[in-house]
């Protein structure tokens, strides 16, 4: 109890004693010395200036205003305050476990997203690089045939030269 009045009048002769933001920090002093009208009046400043500046739906939120807030009314014997503030604490917890849930799921759903159009890249890699092949084949046989084509025509045009040639030389015998 010495010990958190010491502690309480130091920390009064700080800066952060006088911050809005930070006024929740003496309240375990507070707390500890008793001084539950206190303790309760700087929460109320720090709420006050939470709501206008922060998102209210934190932790940082019941951390630092509800929690102690609860204590104070338990310890005060203001069980349906307490019970108030406990509600208020449980649905604040279910809505950041809501939040988190779907913003996990916004991040699966990108990674999962992201994860499928690679695969589909690949997909197309893969499908791309056998039309090439295919392509290039096709080509070939292509290449092939027209060789083989002017082989034949080529051969059928010497076959004809030979037989005029054989043609005349019967005629001539």
């Amino acid at each position: 109890l010495d010990q958190a009045k010491l502690y309480y009048e130091r920390f009064c002769t700080t800066t952060t004693s006088s911050n809005p933001a930070e006024m929740h920090l003496a309240v375990p002093y507070l707390i500890a010395t008793h001084q539950y009208q206190a303790a309760t009046d700087n929460l109320q400043r720090v709420r006050r200036h939470f709501e206008e500046t922060r998102d209210t739906i934190s932790n940082t939120y019941i951390d630092n205003i509800l929690l102690p807030m609860l204590q104070i009314q338990q310890e005060t014997g203001r069980t349906a305050d307490a019970l108030q503030t406990a509600h208020q604490i449980i649905a604040l917890k279910d809505s950041i476990f809501q939040h988190d849930k779907q913003q996990q799921t916004v991040e699966m759903a990108a990674i999962y997203e992201t994860e499928d159009k690679a695969h589909q890249i690949e997909y197309q890699k893969q499908k791309l690089q056998h039309g090439r092949i295919m392509l290039s084949l096709t080509l070939l046989l292509l290449l092939v045939a027209c060789v083989v084509i002017v082989l034949i025509v080529r051969y059928n045009l010497l076959i004809r030269k030979k037989n005029r040639a054989a043609v005349a030389t019967i005629h001539e015998l």
